[in-house]
């Protein structure tokens, strides 16, 4: 009964390990890994899945599944390196007592002994064997000699915008007992192993919607960032999580501020995360550009170190960083902040660290996630003041209320929120600074009149000498594209205008007109001038 005892533990325990990978890149078809074969050789069929729920046991007895969890993983790189325990006795039979030392190594519940693993050392006569899964996440190991392997994960695919944390290593042993088989010691040749990894996505947003730089009080721009906690491979804890926000400072009057950071359950349920540290503002190594321009250079950096909090982390729950910033208007002439093309984007990547239990220090690994990032969109809008049929005639001293309604009202409909009140046009000339455009809002294409806004102007004050014009007009242009193409004219940048004229106030008629009416005028003069002494006279006699 030992020797029946002894191999369906083999069965059972062998090959546990688990996995954490890198990204989605180009599938990569590879053929086979070919060595020498001998009477005594096996294959490894090794298929890649991701998006499994658990880790769970890479391989069920050895044998092909066909309702593996996950979907296949292609680009994923794996090492297969032969232990220094041989599985065949002096007799030629297989060993019992290798196959218990085996099952040792690995248990499904607590991943590779390092210990033991280390102790035992490699085969230095047989070369590894390495792979690269195709488009079907697939390898195949042949001509394998029979023994015991490590199987290691030595590469990720990259994918877009998300990661996978590299897999812990795994045993698995060649052949392997089939208890399924008759006659009862039959043996498996061709392993079917299935190491699983899960997608880590970090994920931002900004919430935008009505906030205008050129409102005193409304300008303020906030960002959220939620880093998933990764389901890591058995054996392995988080030892840190980071959360890295990265901007462009220029584009905000005192850098981002850290608001909080929250513990999002899976399970539902919000807590503050009670102790992490903030690093910055600080210059990136490398400033992230996009189209040949710089969009980002600065950073701050959240980071949970407290072991209290990373273990009571599970598998679905989120590091979730809210930040905010108050935004500066678009740049003028001769400013040496403000936002140069309208657009306003905000980075985001996360990192951590994860290590064998109780083991500082040894296979130690990190993960980073691509970076993801949003954009807002604000725009200057140039008011011209001149007066009626002469454009080039600037006037000086007009103010107007600068408002919003819905995409589906009009300027006149009523249904406004003020934006500026009695904004001043100085010069005949000057800028809105600046509006939130019409046509983006909170990182998204707006859909809904209460998103699609249109911008309105309406005179409060006139220039002297001319006629109020109260009819609300509509500011058109204030999109997105417009936004990142600016124009200068003069001292003014801009990217949508709206031109106003005031008619000149009538002048008062005179009474008559021509010669006669003036003399008539002078005479009624100085008979009111002669009335008037001889009134005085009268008084004095008294």
């Amino acid at each position: 009964m030992a020797q029946t005892y002894s191999r369906k533990l083999a069965t059972a325990v062998l090959a546990a390990g688990l996995v954490f990978g890198t990204t989605t890149g180009t599938p990569i078809t590879q053929a086979p890994v070919a060595h020498a074969d001998s009477a005594r050789s096996a294959t490894i069929f090794l298929h890649k899945r991701v998006g499994a729920d658990t880790h769970g046991d890479p391989h069920v007895a050895g044998k092909e599944s066909t309702n593996a969890p996950g979907t296949p993983l292609a680009g994923a790189e794996f090492t297969l390196r032969k232990l220094n325990l041989s599985l065949i006795n002096a007799d030629g039979y297989i060993d019992d007592a290798a196959i218990a030392q085996a099952a040792e190594l690995q248990t499904t519940a607590d991943g590779v002994d390092v210990d033991k693993l280390n102790a035992l050392g490699f085969d230095e006569r047989v070369e590894p064997f390495m792979g690269t899964t195709n488009e079907n996440g697939e390898i195949t190991f042949q001509g394998l000699p029979f023994g015991v392997y490590l199987v290691e994960e030595t590469g990720v695919p990259e994918s877009e915008g998300g990661a996978y944390v590299p897999s812990a290593p795994f045993v698995v042993a060649v052949p392997m007992f089939d208890p399924e088989a008759e006659p009862y010691d039959a043996w498996i040749r061709q392993v079917h192993v299935y190491p699983k990894n899960t997608e880590l996505k970090v994920t931002k947003t900004v919430k935008d919607a009505g906030v205008h730089p050129a409102m005193p009080d409304n300008r303020t721009f906030t960002y959220t960032v939620n880093a998933p906690v990764p389901l890591l491979p058995p054996q392995r804890e988080l030892t840190e999580l980071s959360v890295v926000d990265s901007y462009l400072a220029g584009e905000f009057v005192n850098g981002l501020k850290v608001e909080k950071a929250e513990i999002v359950r899976e399970a539902g349920g919000t807590e503050a995360v009670p102790n992490y540290e903030v690093s910055g503002p600080t210059p990136l190594p490398s400033a992230i550009e996009e189209s040949g321009k710089v969009v980002a250079d600065t950073s701050r950096t959240i980071t949970v170190t407290d072991k209290t909090v990373l273990s009571g982390l599970q598998p679905g729950d989120m590091l979730r960083v809210t930040l905010t910033g108050e935004v500066n208007p678009v740049q003028q002439k001769g400013q040496s902040t403000g936002v140069t093309d309208g657009e306003v984007s905000n980075y985001a990547h996360v990192t951590g660290k994860n290590q064998v239990f109780g083991k500082p220090g040894f296979d130690d690994r990190e993960f980073t996630t691509p970076t993801t990032h949003v954009e807002s969109y604000i725009a200057a809008v140039r008011v011209t003041k001149h007066k009626a049929g002469a454009p080039d005639a600037l006037l000086d001293g007009a103010a107007f209320d600068v408002f919003s309604v819905p995409g589906d009202k009009q300027c006149s409909d009523g249904d406004r929120s003020l934006i500026v009140k009695d904004f001043e046009v100085t010069g005949g000339q000057a800028v809105i600074n600046a509006l939130h455009v019409e046509d983006y809002v909170d990182g998204k294409p707006a859909t809904t009149p209460a998103e699609q806004l249109k911008f309105c102007i309406q005179e409060t004050k006139a220039p002297s000498g001319y006629v109020l014009d109260k009819t609300p007009r509509e500011i058109t242009g204030v999109t997105r594209n417009k936004a990142v193409q600016p124009t200068t004219v003069g001292e003014l940048t801009f990217s949508a205008e709206v031109a106003v004229e005031n008619a000149e106030l009538p002048q008062l008629p005179l009474p008559q007109v021509g010669g006669v009416g003036v003399i008539g005028l002078v005479l009624a003069g100085l008979a009111l001038l002669g009335g008037g002494a001889y009134a005085a006279r009268r008084r004095g006699k008294y």
